[in-house]
Formats: structure tokens, sequence, C-alpha cells
């Protein structure tokens, strides 16, 4: 489910302002009801970020924008982004346990991941991302047409590229049998799969065109 893309700046008559864009996905499965996000102390989402939602690009005037999350039964989490005029960057907040000495949660923390592009490629990948909780997550892609499975496995935070036949593609993501998420890839580039745990602890996906795309902490 996308939120509606928007445009954040203010034109003046003397200058049009230098403007960089921002998409925002939520995998904070942590906590309880909607993630709150503000951006410079703004907060354009009254009922907040629902889990594996994403927006469209968000135009932002260049420069520093400090990023304020909250939610219910999570500790709060705050960070300062450049935002670059021309460039597009993927904003993703997640939750990730805090331990004791003896390896049992004593609170959820929300955390910011910066997600920017790079060159452009050549034919079809996948660049797969997990935020579950497992250092590494086995998954296997199904593509229709071909009918060939591919079986990967993606670290933690780390991006995986999987390069796939073919310019149209229906690719099943599977997991321990599951299907996490369905993407349709209509034409050559990348396509972004974000994977996450929900909170019924299941395995989901949310996934999104990007013909250019590196993960940055």
């Amino acid at each position: 489910m996308a939120l509606l893309a928007m445009v954040l700046v203010q034109p003046t008559l003397a200058q049009a302002p230098q403007v960089g864009f921002v998409r925002l996905v939520n995998v904070a499965a942590a906590g309880e009801g909607n993630l709150n996000v503000t951006i410079d102390g703004k907060n354009y989402w009254k009922n907040g970020i629902k889990l594996g939602q994403r927006s469209g690009g968000i135009g932002l005037r260049a420069g520093k924008k400090e990023f304020v999350l909250s939610k219910s039964g999570c500790k709060s989490a705050k960070r300062s982004i450049d935002v670059a005029v021309g460039e597009t960057q993927t904003i993703v907040f997640y939750s990730q346990p805090v331990r004791d000495e003896d390896g049992n949660i004593v609170e959820w923390e929300l955390k910011v991941a910066r997600l920017r592009q790079h060159d452009p490629e050549q034919g079809l990948h996948f660049t797969v991302i997990s935020f579950c909780e497992e250092p590494e997550l086995p998954i296997e892609i199904y593509e229709s047409a071909s009918q060939a499975t591919k079986k990967v496995v993606v670290p933690k935070m780390k991006t995986t590229r999987v390069e796939l036949e073919g310019a149209l593609v229906s690719a099943e993501i599977r997991h321990a049998g599951e299907v996490v998420t369905t993407v349709m890839a209509e034409r050559r580039g990348n396509y972004v799969v974000m994977l996450y745990t929900d909170g019924d602890g299941a395995r989901k996906g949310v996934s999104f065109y990007d013909p250019k795309f590196v993960l940055a902490n």
C-alpha cells in the first residue's frame, strides 16, 4: 500500500527552491499502532504510517532534515539526513531489540536506515534486504515465466543482488514454503524487495522499482 506522493516545498517568485526527494518505508513491526513520523518538527501524516506502507517520492527543500520517529511500546528515534538536490533517497524505519546480559529483550528501539541511489545498471535485478531478526534469512525466488527457482540467503541489513532472466517477470518471494510477497517486474532495471517480520511473526515483504539503488547506513 503506497502513501500518496507529495511535494513539501513552497516555491518563491524570486527563485525556485532546490529540491531533493525521499521515499519512506515503514517495516518497524514492534510496538502498537501506526508509526508517527515528523520531518523538521512537522507531522504530515496525522494518522501515522502503517506497517508495510511506503510513500512515493516526497519533494523536500535540499539540506539537512531531522526525522523523528515514535510509536507506542518503542524507544523513539531521531536522525538528521542530508537531502541532496535532484537525488532520491529511500528512508527505512525499522525496529530492533535491546537485550540484557542474558539475551532477554528488555525493550524495542526504532531505527532509521538511509538507502541512496547509485549509477544505473543493465539487465533485470532484485535488490533484497532483510530487516528480520535472523542474521541470515533463506528465501526462494520463483519466476513464473521460466518456472525456475533461485535459492538465496539474505544477510540482515545488507543488500543481496539477484539477476533475473527476461524482460518481464512475475516472481514470488518465498520463505519456509510460504509466499512472502509477489513482485511484478514490468520493465528492466532494479526492483527493491524489503523483507520484515509482522506483528504475528510472519515474514512479509514490500517492493518497488528503483533503477538506481544502494544501501548506506
